[in-house]
């Protein structure tokens, strides 16, 4: 490719065909490549797809347009190196045999092929790592040895000892079975491969000139799915979803109506049953959600919990969404999974207006009372006054500030109220249990939310937070943060309200974002910083709790935490507190983050076993715990809690497998059990449905009181419960509510 350091500086400046032409020109390359790495003809081709999608989405890190080559391997080699680890056989279930295209070859053909790919296979595999991948490469015609070099990032002189010592290493019978294998399975043979990574590429960057390219080129596109590597890159796209999900979430109408137009599947549904129609609902799209109804879109059609479009529409609050799909024929008594109609939803959440337009509709009168969420309380005032000021300089005052000298009386119209050191709690209470009770964050200080683990809920949780800051406290959210590649401010709010459900209403009015560049100098990514701080302390003079959180990328720029430290302001009336968060891991943290007020960290174990969040109890920590302002039976009740917790941690294995009768062995069995047996209720209390998460889960989120957490946990702790059965302490609020 002569002109690469052109193309890839212009597709690196947006230019989507600039990028197509680099795919066509090194797929087979990078198939190759992942083939020396997997041994698996199919993977590879997986592998060389999920290293061009990520290549594209990282293509601002990559300076010199000239190294792309060396640096494509590198990502190539990356997703190899995941697949190879976490790569599972995969069986067909014999119920589908049925179900097999006629036109397969005869079971012979099929025996015969797999053997000779398994000897080709095996072959390739004999010979060194190094010696595999230069070996793939030149079994693919069209690429000279600099090309390879440039690739491996190695001399030509190199390459031609590998290739040689390949040859040598290759048995003459299989040589050619190898080249005629490896030619059979490379990519460029159709526009197949390019074509899907092009797609990919055009829907992300709203490019309907190229969608319209490609699906006219190949229509079977319309309903290709987001796979991980998209959907895991930048903040929103969901897994497994069409196009026209991608369309009607975004509110790209220009998309959305070519989609239809072009045959798209309306009510095409994504892992958890959503289809377009809800999701546009969910996301407050009305021009999206008006054009899928008119081109047919099921307006009944319900997810895996047995929401409908309506259900959405009554939880978000969106009267006019409700009139749009009742005057579609959305059915007003619906019933989702757990008997709940849309009334019945609206009712729960309080939203009263909701219930009556409903029922004006003919639905039927919900019966459940509405939840009132709790606010977080303040300490109330003292109403005791004092003279203060000038006036009580040179004399002499009692314990009530009454003048114990001879010098006439004080001026009552300046006295002020008795000080309280804080006007709230020491900790910013989230109604999130687990952090509540083990992990509060201290209210002004610097507190840390991170893990290295994906997959584990850290999005959920800080989504969570926000919300709580919002409605509990009237607060406000500042969020400073760093843009590269797909992850954008504008993808960032998308997630919020889509994905974790904050309130549309709350972003708009209680949420600030500040953002720089990841490449921006530090002096730079300072001042987002700075700026973040400055509207953070404009908001808490005007008596708010103020949220701020920082990306950790922009906290480890040097001087921002010192500078943080020294300008973050907390007040008895309202505080700015600071949360980092990002992908550190809890107790090994950079030296920037090693002293943090509070850690909240997240467990691998907790999210597999669905203990959900799955914030680590052992690894987060706060030093509230051990100071004498948090009230003493909060601390009591949490150390109890941990040791609990800790014991259970080694007796957990044993109680698994073999019940309680597996742990004979111990000196202590009977008070072994007890902790067992609370442990695992405690564990399982922490858990908690989330308000913004109702249209996934199906159930009444809610935030809980510190209070009522700390209670609660006290009477488990003291065997009141311990005759409940385990399954009743998941996800309740108020315990013995689901």
């Amino acid at each position: 490719m002569n002109d690469l350091p052109a193309t890839v500086a212009a597709a690196r400046s947006g230019n989507d065909d600039a990028f197509a032409r680099i795919v066509a020109h090194f797929q087979d390359m990078a198939y190759a490549c992942a083939y020396g790495w997997t041994s698996d003809f199919h993977l590879a081709q997986d592998v060389a797809q999920e290293a061009f999608l990520d290549a594209w989405l990282h293509l601002h890190q990559l300076h010199e347009p000239a190294a792309f080559p060396g640096w494509l391997r590198r990502i190539v080699v990356k997703h190899a190196d995941r697949e190879t680890r976490r790569k599972h056989p995969a069986f067909l279930p014999v119920e589908t045999a049925d179900e097999l295209p006629s036109a397969q070859p005869e079971p012979e053909a099929l025996v015969q092929a797999a053997e000779q790919q398994r000897r080709i296979q095996a072959a390739v595999d004999a010979l060194p790592e190094h010696q595999r991948i230069a070996t793939a490469l030149f079994y693919l015609d069209g690429y000279s040895q600099q090309e390879i070099a440039d690739f491996l990032e190695l001399p030509v002189s190199t390459i031609k000892k590998r290739l040689y010592d390949a040859r040598n290493g290759l048995k003459r019978r299989i040589d050619p079975m190898t080249r005629q294998e490896m030619q059979a399975q490379r990519p460029s043979q159709t526009d197949e491969f390019a074509d899907r990574v092009a797609f990919f590429v055009a829907l992300r960057t709203h490019n309907l000139r190229r969608v319209k390219e490609l699906i006219e080129k190949n229509s079977a596109l319309l309903e290709v799915r987001t796979e991980w590597t998209v959907a895991s890159e930048g903040y929103f796209w969901p897994l497994g979803t069409t196009a026209l999900h991608w369309a009607a979430a975004t509110g790209d109408l220009a998309l959305l109506t070519f989609l239809l137009d072009t045959g798209a599947e309306r009510n095409a549904a994504d892992r958890g049953g959503e289809m377009p129609l809800h999701l546009a609902v969910r996301m407050g799209e009305t021009g999206a959600v008006r054009r899928l109804l008119d081109a047919g879109a099921d307006v009944n059609a319900s997810t895996k919990n047995g929401m409908t479009p309506l259900h959405h529409a009554a939880l978000k609050a969106k009267p006019s969404m409700v009139e749009l799909l009742v005057a579609h024929g959305a059915q007003v008594n619906s019933r989702d999974s757990a008997g709940h109609s849309p009334a019945d939803w609206a009712a729960r959440k309080g939203r009263g207006e909701i219930v009556d337009l409903l029922v004006g509709y003919g639905a039927e009168a919900p019966h459940d009372a509405p939840v009132v969420p709790y606010r977080a309380a303040r300490v109330q005032p003292s109403t005791r006054t004092v003279p203060a000021g000038p006036q009580v300089l040179g004399r002499v005052l009692d314990a009530a500030g009454r003048p114990l000298d001879k010098a006439g009386s004080f001026d009552a119209a300046h006295s002020v109220a008795i000080h309280r050191a804080t006007a709230h709690a020491p900790f910013l209470e989230t109604g999130i249990k687990i952090i509540d009770l083990l992990c509060p964050l201290v209210r002004g200080g610097h507190n840390g939310l991170y893990t290295p683990l994906a997959g584990v809920g850290r999005m959920v949780v800080m989504s969570q937070l926000i919300d709580s800051i919002a409605s509990l406290h009237n607060g406000r959210v500042v969020y400073a943060g760093l843009q590269h590649g797909p992850y954008t401010p504008d993808g960032l709010l998308l997630a919020w309200r889509g994905e974790f459900g904050v309130d549309a209403a709350a972003l708009k009015q209680k949420v600030a974002l500040v953002f720089g560049e990841v490449d921006d100098p530090a002096a730079t990514k300072q001042q987002v910083v700075e700026t973040a701080l400055t509207i953070s302390e404009e908001f808490r003079r005007a008596g708010h709790e103020v949220l701020l959180l920082v990306e950790s990328r922009l906290a480890l720029t040097d001087g921002t935490m010192a500078y943080l430290r020294a300008n973050a302001v907390s007040t008895p009336d309202a505080a700015v507190t600071i949360l980092v968060h990002g992908d550190e891991s809890a107790g090994a943290e950079p030296p920037a983050l090693a002293d943090l007020d509070a850690v909240i960290s997240f467990s691998r174990a907790r999210a597999v076993a669905g203990l959900w969040p799955s914030i680590d109890p052992l690894e987060s920590h706060s030093k509230l715990l051990a100071h004498p302002l948090l009230d003493a039976s909060h601390r009591q009740v949490a150390a109890e809690v941990l040791h609990h917790f800790r014991r259970y941690e080694g007796l957990h294995p044993m109680v698994e497998s073999k019940g309680l009768d597996g742990l004979f062995y111990l000196d202590e069995r009977a008070t072994d059990e007890k902790i067992a047996i609370r442990a695992r209720r405690l564990h399982r209390y922490l858990t908690q449905p989330f308000p913004g998460l109702e249209t996934f889960t199906g159930q009444l989120g809610a935030y809980v009181p510190a209070a009522e957490t700390v209670a609660t946990c006290r009477a488990i702790l003291d065997g009141v419960y311990d005759g409940v059965e385990e399954k009743e302490f998941l996800f309740v609020t108020s315990f013995g509510d689901k």
